[in-house]
């Protein structure tokens, strides 16, 4: 017979909701070490979910889970920071042969089709795949788009429902998920972002009163209009 779990039940099936976790909280990770917006996430779960593959398991007896299913080594030669600058060649994408052979882009991950890597073009939106990249693994563009991209990020991942973070646990309250106790409040990313809120309903509320102001001096030297 086949059983499958009850519905809201997670208990039940425990093995894929903690690793579910896991290639979520690497996903995370991945894009607050590079400064990226949320709506990258599933390039960055794709890219835990290669990196996962390719680590040594302990309860595996040290081997990584692809030696394991396929019988081979795992080659890291073509690991790459994800979300670090990149130069693809990107001639052959090219409609006129005067334009670059090259630009700066995002390392998105790797190619689940193909032998090579993902770039993203940042003022296009457009995604190369190339073989042929140069990589800068010390800068990070989107870190330099946006002065407070971390905390941003951290803003947005609190905004998350809880489920999808850890479904037996609640990551607004601090409570542990797993071997980890996570505390929103002492990150300092949360700091800078809530001060940025506080300035920007500071000015707010300042350019509401001015606002406010001349209108009422304006009321008070308009003459009445008699018609």
């Amino acid at each position: 017979m086949h059983h499958v779990s009850c519905p809201y039940a997670h208990q039940q099936n425990g093995a894929a909701e903690r690793k579910h976790h896991h290639t979520v909280e690497v996903g995370l990770a991945l894009l607050s070490h590079a400064s990226m917006p949320l709506k990258f996430f599933d390039e960055a779960f794709l890219a835990a979910a290669y990196l996962i593959n390719r680590v040594p398991r302990k309860t595996i007896h040290n081997i990584t889970p692809l030696e394991r299913l396929f019988h081979r080594k795992p080659d890291y030669t073509s690991l790459r920071t994800f979300g670090c600058a990149c130069w693809p060649h990107v001639r052959p994408y090219n409609s006129h042969k005067l334009q670059f052979r090259s630009k700066e882009c995002v390392f998105l991950g790797y190619s689940t089709m193909h032998k090579g890597y993902k770039c993203l073009d940042v003022s296009t939106g457009r995604v190369y795949i190339s073989r042929d990249v140069i990589f800068d693994e010390n800068v990070f563009p989107f870190a330099k788009l946006h002065s407070i991209a971390g905390a941003r990020l951290q803003f947005e991942i609190i905004n998350i429902s809880p489920t999808l973070l850890n479904p037996n646990s609640s990551f607004l309250g601090g409570e542990s998920v797993g071997d980890h106790v996570i505390n929103p409040s002492a990150n300092p990313a949360n700091d800078v972002l809530e001060n940025d809120c506080e300035n920007l309903e500071e000015n707010s509320a300042e350019n509401t009163s001015n606002g406010a102001g001349e209108a009422g001096s304006r009321h008070e030297e308009d003459p009445p209009t008699i018609s």
